[in-house]
């Protein structure tokens, strides 16, 4: 029997090439066949994996997995190639099951994939855009018809099916990201209504949703998407929070938008109260980043005032040099200081060069330091004396 080979080469252990550290697996599965007339019980569900050089001599050794009838649910039986079979056995009846009752072959040939599914449109989600934006498939539905919108008017007849519903959706695991989608898609004169339904419910609600796991991603794309005088409330509630914000472990996201996205009044108004906390906001690594934004978007006095206090506290451009967020604003500090500051700056550098040196994020600070030659540091002699 066919079935004889598959015990003599597979069944009994792994079948390991003398020239590569590969091996075919053999697991068995009791199955019912049928042989003439006389049922029997054996196991010859093999799973093979393996298409290399094998001990046994065969050049190449594959398996094609077919449904056998009268075997238990996702089971299946291995048809091997006629080129894989040794010495010439016949291996074509090795995944045969004939039926007792109607005696004839009942090997079920390999049913075709289903037809993929249409792509999602705006019409097939009319009326359930709330219902499925609360599941993990049908809020990628959404989006995917979202995408397939060919006009604003689309666009905004998805959007009004979340009117009500805004709050629900920024705190949703799963709607947040058609609320986002559509804050990307849609003009920003489209987008009011969400931002009427965060603020409806009190002042304190924007710095609620910046906190939130899932809300401040909605923060985000509201400052980076909305005009100016949209947001204006949101960006006012959010400076009374900007020094906890900047500290919290989503809101700093958040802090750092507002930096980014605010006006120039907002920016002022966040760095002067950034600059009095340097020394607490330097040690945190999420309030790190934040002083990075203030650093790169400020306004340009604001900027140097807020490098120099941070170079005003002893060891703190050091400690942030050697952290993720903290490095990137001292090579800020760096780029920003000029004349005295700056050499006092690179001193400090300097004194801590070698420890520096020997961290990842502060070797990126120590090799954006400016030339000695440059700076017109003083030179300092060292005299041997007896």
């Amino acid at each position: 029997l066919p079935i004889s080979f598959l015990h003599r080469n597979v069944a009994h252990s792994p079948l390991r090439s003398r020239r590569r550290n590969t091996h075919a697996m053999a697991t068995f599965m009791p199955v019912q066949m049928a042989a003439g007339n006389v049922p029997f019980q054996m196991a010859p569900a093999v799973t093979l994996g393996y298409a290399a050089p094998m001990a046994c001599g065969i050049p190449q050794m594959m398996a094609v997995f077919v449904p056998v009838q009268g075997c238990a649910p996702n089971m299946q039986m291995p048809y091997m190639p006629n080129f894989a079979q040794p010495d010439g056995v016949a291996m074509a009846d090795a995944c045969f099951s004939r039926s007792t009752s109607a005696g004839s072959d009942s090997l079920k040939s390999v049913e075709a994939a289903p037809a993929p599914k249409a792509a999602p449109t705006p019409e097939s989600i009319r009326g359930r855009v709330w219902t499925l934006s609360q599941k993990q498939k049908g809020c990628r539905a959404v989006q995917d018809a979202i995408d397939a919108c060919k006009s604003d008017q689309e666009r905004e007849s998805i959007a009004s099916e979340l009117k009500g519903h805004v709050w629900e959706a920024v705190r949703c695991p799963h709607a947040n990201y058609v609320v986002q989608k559509l804050i990307v898609t849609l003009g920003p004169r489209s987008l009011q209504f969400v931002i009427d339904e965060i603020m409806a419910r009190g002042s304190r609600t924007a710095g609620q949703v910046a906190r939130h796991k899932y809300g401040c991603r909605i923060m985000q794309r509201l400052l980076e998407h909305c005009r100016p005088d949209q947001v204006e409330d949101i960006c006012e509630n959010l400076l009374r929070e900007v020094l906890p914000l900047a500290k919290h472990l989503y809101g700093f996201y958040v802090a750092q938008q507002l930096l980014e996205h605010g006006t120039d009044a907002h920016r002022k108004q966040a760095c002067q109260m950034l600059e009095r906390k340097v020394l607490d906001l330097g040690s945190d690594p999420n309030a790190s980043a934040v002083l990075a934004k203030a650093l790169a978007h400020a306004p340009r006095a604001e900027q140097v005032r807020l490098a120099r206090a941070i170079t005003m506290e002893q060891g703190l451009l050091v400690s942030m040099s050697r952290s993720r967020h903290g490095h990137v604003a001292a090579q800020l500090v760096l780029e920003v200081l000029a004349g005295e500051d700056l050499q006092r700056a690179v001193g400090q550098i300097h004194g801590h060069e070698s420890s520096l040196r020997a961290t990842r994020y502060g070797r990126m600070v120590v090799k954006s330091m400016p030339e000695a030659d440059e700076l017109e540091l003083p030179v300092v002699c060292r005299c041997k004396t007896d």
